[in-house]
């Protein structure tokens, strides 16, 4: 059995867990009270670990971070202009198992963009926001839940080839629906000029504060792999929301290159009364020609208070249902937000 220590990396969240990240942090309270009110301004700084054991692999390693998350709201008299989000990270690589490709080797520390990006709201009453910079690439239940800086993680990597890219988008937050449509340079987390590549994507779909929220999404891409690949996705997600129980699925077809490829997911987590504490059950899955892949998650969290929160989950490859020997890995996280 593989043991793993994930680390977060962070994202800009809404007010209510701002505010519950400060909690017994006196100083910080009132530091951060003083920005919370220049115009809507919230800073936070952000620090993770990750210790990893995977099944089958001898050595251990490490990965942590340091980060922080600024978040303001532009406004005059007339109303807001725009939202500016900045989060930036140095992670520190430590003899992984399994080294992520951002890093040169083994032992390495990288720079790393999360969201970078401003949205035009000045002319949001008439339908329509312009956001430019590096954020996510709107597409399922990405575009919609939370998943930066937890272990819970849904299927844009896998799906898409792509997480978050620099671009433009155009939006809208309507009453009876939302929308986002992209197109990005298709080079990830950093700014490079790649020839012919792009991503071009597009999420419509009921309003997310709803208790039953389902969207439709949309990709087209080229993007650098040894050479360019051909990515084409079409995909359907849903979030039912329940008093203690959440329920969500996605699933999506296409095609890379010329293989057929299709991918889903279906969730169920749920909470404690406090929203203190979660626990979840993923099923995920990927198809495409000659390379099928299962696998399932089960995963809790819970803040100890003062912006501490601890996670944990076990992954196992689905596989070895077949007989196969099987992969599995367990992940601890420990993040701090002041």
């Amino acid at each position: 059995m593989a043991a793993v220590l994930a680390l977060a990396s962070p994202q800009v969240v809404a007010q209510d867990a701002l505010t519950r990240d400060l909690q017994g942090h006196e100083l910080t309270q009132a530091w951060a009270s003083t920005l919370d009110t220049a115009n809507d301004t919230r800073f936070r700084w952000d620090f993770s670990l990750r210790a990893v054991h995977a099944a089958g692999v001898p050595r251990r390693g490490l990965l942590s971070a340091v980060g922080a998350d600024f978040h303001k709201v532009f406004s005059t008299a007339a109303g807001d202009i725009g939202t500016l989000r900045l989060q930036g990270y140095a992670l520190h690589a430590d003899g992984l198992p399994s080294t992520p490709g951002i890093f040169d080797d083994a032992h390495d520390w990288e720079w790393t963009y999360r969201i970078c990006d401003f949205n035009f709201t000045r002319f949001a009453a008439s339908g329509m926001n312009l956001r430019i910079g590096h954020y996510e690439i709107p597409y399922g239940l990405e575009q919609t839940q939370n998943t930066n800086g937890t272990l819970r993680q849904y299927l844009s990597g896998v799906n898409l080839g792509i997480k978050t890219d620099w671009g433009m988008t155009i939006n809208a937050q309507r009453a009876t629906h939302e929308f986002e449509l992209s197109l990005s340079r298709g080079s990830g987390g950093y700014w490079k000029n790649i020839d012919r590549a792009y991503v071009l994507a597009g999420r419509v779909g009921t309003p997310r504060e709803e208790n039953f929220a389902i969207g439709a999404s949309f990709m087209s891409s080229r993007l650098p792999s040894d050479a360019l690949t051909r990515r084409e996705r079409v995909g359907l997600d849903a979030v039912w929301t329940l008093p203690a129980v959440t329920l969500l699925a996605e699933l999506n077809l296409g095609k890379n290159d010329t293989l057929d490829a299709a991918s889903g997911l279906l969730e169920v987590n749920c909470s404690t009364p406090d929203d203190g504490g979660t626990a979840f059950l993923q099923l995920l899955g990927t198809e495409t020609d000659g390379d099928d892949k299962y696998w399932a998650n089960l995963g809790a969290a819970k803040h100890l208070g003062a912006g501490v929160m601890l996670s944990t989950q076990w992954q196992v490859d689905l596989d070895a249902l077949s007989g196969s020997e099987p992969s599995e890995r367990v992940m601890f996280q420990l993040r701090y937000r002041f």
